[in-house]
C-alpha cells in the first residue's frame, strides 16, 4: 500500500486479502510504517469523536442564536 491511498481503500484491501496488517511504502518502495486493524479502529474512533464534538458545538451555537 502506498502512502497516498486512503484509509478506506486500505481497509478494503485488508478485508479482501484477509490480513490484519499492511506495510505502508513510499514512492521509492521504502517502508514508511505498518498499519494494523487496531490502528485503523483507533483512527476511526478519534475521527468519530472529533465529529461528535463538532456537531455538539454546532447544535450549541444554533440553540444560542435562536430567539
Amino acid at each position: 500500500m502506498s502512502a497516498e491511498e486512503t484509509l478506506l481503500d486500505t481497509l478494503a484491501l485488508m478485508q479482501a486479502r484477509g490480513v490484519h496488517r499492511v506495510l505502508i511504502v513510499n514512492d521509492h518502495a521504502g517502508l514508511e510504517g505498518i498499519l494494523s486493524a487496531d490502528d485503523a479502529i483507533d483512527l476511526i474512533a478519534e475521527a468519530m469523536n472529533n465529529l461528535i464534538k463538532l456537531v455538539r458545538h454546532e447544535v450549541k451555537n444554533e440553540q444560542h442564536d435562536r430567539p
